[in-house]
């Protein structure tokens, strides 16, 4: 007598594909790695692009930095506040409004042109309430030089990424950018950003005790600051922490930098 055969049950398929199951899953595996390569390689063209605007967009908010203080009382009396002119405040504060917004938009419209869109969206939007402080109380408008020097450390950032990304790392232009980018930001964001929150809140003690009472719209403006320096902070971290893990460790600079914020 014949063996009675036995017919077959889901799971003899599941244990034998057919060659049909298994072409399709290969090409949809294949489709897939396609798809994410297209969409590295698109990030990669997105933000190439909004580097170079970034280079080109910050110029005007940091030479107007530059020329509404007075450089001489800044070295020789090392107090932002007195050396502030705000010779060309309105033309600075336009500008800088424009940058914010247009880059806001930017970023909003097409988040793979920078690593953590999120963020950025979020720094973006508390700057430009921040930026109102300074047009409606002129007496603190030496605040807002004194924080957007930090644009300059932000100039420099993607000049050095994009430096790398031509290939000129290890040249004397490389060099020199990556040593203004580090001295930069440890000057302006780990040392004159927090002397701005020791400064506010010096300032804020002093004027409840004036007046009694703690109804300031401009204390307003002290926990963004705040804000900004715990981002501050938090980026400080991200830079120089695998920086410090490498010297521990011994090891070579990687040979990719990093795509940034």
């Amino acid at each position: 007598m014949a063996p009675r055969q036995r017919s077959p049950t889901p799971d003899d398929d599941d244990r034998s594909p057919s060659p049909l199951m298994h072409n399709k899953k290969m090409l949809e595996k294949e489709e897939s790695t396609a798809s994410s390569s297209s969409l590295t390689a698109e990030s990669e063209i997105a933000r190439d692009k909004h580097d170079i605007f970034n280079l080109f967009a910050l110029l005007p908010v940091v030479l107007l930095t530059v020329v509404n203080y007075d450089w001489q009382k800044v070295v020789n009396e090392l107090s932002p506040e007195s050396a502030w002119t705000g010779d060309y405040f309105f033309a600075y504060w336009s500008a800088t409004m424009l940058y914010f917004i247009v880059d806001l938009i930017w970023v909003a419209v097409v988040p793979i042109c920078v690593k953590s869109p999120n963020v950025i969206i979020k720094h973006h939007f508390i700057a430009l309430i921040y930026l109102i402080g300074p047009y409606l109380w002129p007496h603190y408008r030496w605040f807002m030089g004194a924080c957007l020097t930090v644009e300059l450390n932000t100039w420099f950032l993607i000049a050095r990424r994009v430096a790398y990304k031509r290939n000129l790392s290890g040249t004397t232009l490389s060099n020199v950018i990556d040593a203004c980018f580090y001295a930069s930001w440890i000057i302006i964001r780990c040392i004159i950003y927090p002397a701005i929150l020791y400064t506010f809140i010096s300032m804020a003690i002093v004027g409840i005790a004036e007046t009694q009472t703690i109804m300031h719209w401009e204390l307003l403006f002290l926990p963004i600051h705040f804000f900004l320096c715990v981002l501050n902070l938090k980026w400080t971290y991200d830079l120089f922490q695998p920086i410090i893990t490498r010297w521990y460790k011994g090891e070579q600079r990687p040979t990719r930098m990093s795509s940034g914020l």
